[in-house]
């Protein structure tokens, strides 16, 4: 007796007898909106786009629909590498964007190529310990951006003339009388080196 598909403007309505147990299903354009909440019935546990309500006096419910966000990923660098995530939707390169419910809370997995590393998130909060992991809250329109590049090695061999500095963008290595190493993840581009 009910049925209020996208195109009704005015509220659907149904007659039913005394004591009937009506269920009610709401099923959203999952392409642009979300299924919000329910008022006016109770909603079938496990089931939140289903409610149930008796019909023991004349009765409203609504059903409360809000849009769904976009969420877009951008693979940045020279490396080579792939974003997921865990929810379903991105699977870049290939699917780089999807929508989400409002506060739904994405996890995003960068999975660098064979000679390629991962080097950083912008956009969302990473996982502690879990540097290729990231985590971003749908509240909003979001653009995430993964970047990849390459490990750069750099050691100093020898001893002579005392303690000898070699660093390059940020990393430091020290070497007195043992060799010391330096690595560093870099997205693109020169990197200068410095031996002093």
């Amino acid at each position: 007796g009910i049925s209020c598909n996208p195109s009704c403007t005015s509220p659907a309505t149904a007659v039913f007898l005394p004591n009937a147990t009506v269920t009610l299903t709401a099923a959203a354009d999952e392409t642009s909106y979300a299924f919000a909440s329910w008022a006016g019935c109770t909603p079938v546990g496990g089931t939140p786009t289903q409610c149930t309500i008796t019909m023991s006096a004349p009765a409203s419910v609504t059903a409360t629909f809000v849009g769904r966000f976009p969420l877009t990923v951008t693979r940045a660098g020279a490396g080579i590498g792939t974003v997921t995530s865990a929810t379903g939707g991105i699977n870049c390169p290939g699917t780089c964007s999807a929508t989400y419910a409002p506060s739904t809370t994405v996890t995003l997995t960068a999975s660098p190529a064979t000679g390629s590393v991962f080097v950083s998130w912008t956009g969302c909060t990473p996982v502690g310990g879990m540097p290729t992991q990231c985590t971003v809250t749908m509240d909003a329109v979001k653009s995430v951006t993964a970047t990849f590049g390459y490990r750069l090695t750099v050691t100093r061999w020898g001893n002579q003339g005392g303690t000898v500095a070699f660093s390059f963008g940020g990393e430091s290595c020290v070497a007195g009388d043992a060799k010391a190493t330096c690595a560093g993840n870099y997205s693109a581009g020169t990197v200068t080196l410095t031996a002093s």
